[in-house]
């Protein structure tokens, strides 16, 4: 893992000594936003009020590979105790309806597979609470706007048990859980906007998979929709809101989700 983090260290000096260059805050960006829960892929990672925040900067002169982190945080604890928080730090390149990335997702506090806290700078292979993981999308076309998204988790917390070793401990191999999920903007461009998704979970390594109920290596985890709209609130300025209903076919579960982008 040192190589990624001389890898991280390099993308940041990189990206200072490019800002510092030019003249062009635009390089900058940063986006905030207020959910009534927090949902991931079908699961409820927060039940209670999360607030939502990325700051990235764009690397190259056309805005296309960009560094950035995500945080976000949960208002108050939940019913056992818990208070949500998460980090994620990703490198991305977006052009055109392509988009690949690499994140590195922690929740810190929070149990890894083995029982222990999360530590922020423990990348070690079978304990580590980090998530490596690839995340790629593409929109076919303008006139055929539909949207396939795959991300595969490669490295970290995403383990299952592979027998024991001679002092008694557990071995692990990584589970390769796969995210995948196909989303179609039914009606867009107008006061009020219909999106549909409908996201499955597999598991590469031919065990189960993080996103359901841990028995199968293929689920249906993620089936919804999205209704959003601009909530218009001055002349200058129109807040857009959005209102999610998720399914987990897997964790026989629903959810619903409301959410505003502040800016």
């Amino acid at each position: 893992m040192k190589r990624v983090f001389t890898l991280m260290a390099a993308l940041c000096l990189s990206s200072a000594s490019l800002y510092a260059q030019s003249d062009d805050a635009g390089r900058l960006g940063f986006s905030a936003g207020l959910q009534s829960n927090q949902l991931f892929r079908g699961l409820p990672a927060s039940e209670t009020p999360v607030v939502v925040g990325d700051v990235n900067i764009a690397l190259d002169q056309a805005q296309h590979l960009k560094l950035g982190a995500v945080g976000a945080m949960a208002f108050t604890d939940d019913e056992t105790g818990y208070q949500y928080r998460e980090i994620n730090y990703y490198l991305n390149y977006a052009v055109g309806g392509f988009s690949v990335g690499f994140w590195d997702v922690l929740t810190p506090d929070l149990f890894n597979g083995e029982g222990s806290i999360a530590r922020t700078w423990n990348y070690k292979q079978e304990t580590t609470g980090h998530r490596l993981e690839i995340r790629a999308s593409y929109v076919i076309s303008e006139q055929t706007p539909l949207k396939i998204f795959v991300s595969p988790a490669f490295y970290g917390n995403d383990r299952y048990v592979d027998g024991v070793k001679d002092n008694g401990e557990f071995k692990y191999k990584q589970r390769w859980s796969t995210y995948v999920e196909l989303s179609y903007p039914v009606i867009s461009g107008k006061a009020i906007n219909l999106g549909l998704f409908c996201g499955m979970g597999l598991g590469l390594a031919g065990e189960s998979h993080m996103y359901g109920n841990g028995k199968n290596d293929f689920d249906f985890t993620n089936v919804g929709f999205t209704v959003s709209k601009g909530l218009r609130l001055s002349e200058a300025y129109t807040l857009p809101v959005s209102a999610t209903l998720s399914w987990n076919p897997s964790l026989d579960g629903v959810r619903a989700q409301v959410a505003a982008t502040i800016f």
